[in-house]
């Protein structure tokens, strides 16, 4: 489901500064489901863009919450079996692809349908889209 999805996306990204610099451009904190998962987001790209490596445990112990702290483990250690850097740039672009869709489609259901814009925002969108679906991921 999405949760997992996100769960890989924020692991290959907090696992390597080359993904992250090429996904910056086009993904945010904002793209993930509210709660521990955002905030992870928010505590990756703080770290990544300062050039400091994510450290899991340093994170774990901002939360009491063992729940919480289960979820951050979680996260810092999905990772996908994938064999050939191929298929993980693939699963990568896969991946952040679903997690752009459902953020468009989180915004679009909050517009009014009403809203003038709302029609250049699903162009932009399915332009925005098209060109992820061509970006080549370096692992």
């Amino acid at each position: 489901g999405m949760l997992q999805s996100e769960r890989l996306l924020l692991s290959w990204i907090a696992s390597s500064s080359s993904i992250f610099n090429q996904l910056k451009e086009y993904l945010s904190p904002d793209d993930f489901c509210e709660g521990i998962h955002k905030e992870v987001a928010q505590y990756i790209f703080s770290e990544m863009e300062a050039g400091k490596q994510p450290d899991p445990a340093a994170l774990v112990d901002k939360y009491s919450d063992p729940e919480d702290q289960k979820d951050i483990a979680r996260i810092f250690h999905t990772e996908e079996a994938l064999k050939a850097d191929a298929d993980k740039s693939k699963a990568i672009s896969e991946t952040l692809i679903k997690i752009k869709k459902a953020t468009i489609e989180r915004e679009n259901e909050a517009m009014d349908p009403g809203d003038p814009n709302l029609f250049k925002k699903k162009i932009e969108d399915r332009r925005f889209i098209d060109q992820i679906e061509k970006l080549r991921i370096n692992v």
